[in-house]
């Protein structure tokens, strides 16, 4: 049976083996809930190469030839989704503030 979910200031009322399992069952879900993030910016991250590996490659093949077509692309997506991560932190590190 799983935990109830409840607030901290829940917990301070109920009796301490009660209270010790709750914050036991929050920091399990907690980790769960960081794994998940972790996977779904690994495959958004795959994604968005791929979708930058395409466009790249179609860019590319209309002035080069096929192979240098190929690795150009890869490097551009490469550098291009470096790039774009950081201009995401970036924005992100303005609005906390």
């Amino acid at each position: 049976m799983e935990a109830p979910r409840y607030d901290d200031d829940d917990l301070n009322l109920w009796p301490l083996p009660t209270r010790e399992y709750a914050r036991e069952e929050k920091t399990i879900q907690d980790r769960r809930t960081a794994e998940r993030i972790n996977e779904i910016v690994f495959f958004s991250n795959i994604a968005i190469f791929s979708i930058f590996t395409v466009i790249g490659c179609t860019i590319f093949i209309t002035f080069l030839p096929s192979f240098l077509s190929v690795v150009f692309s890869i490097v551009s997506s490469f550098i291009m989704l470096i790039g774009l991560k950081k201009t995401i932190r970036k924005i992100l590190n303005r609005k906390k503030r």
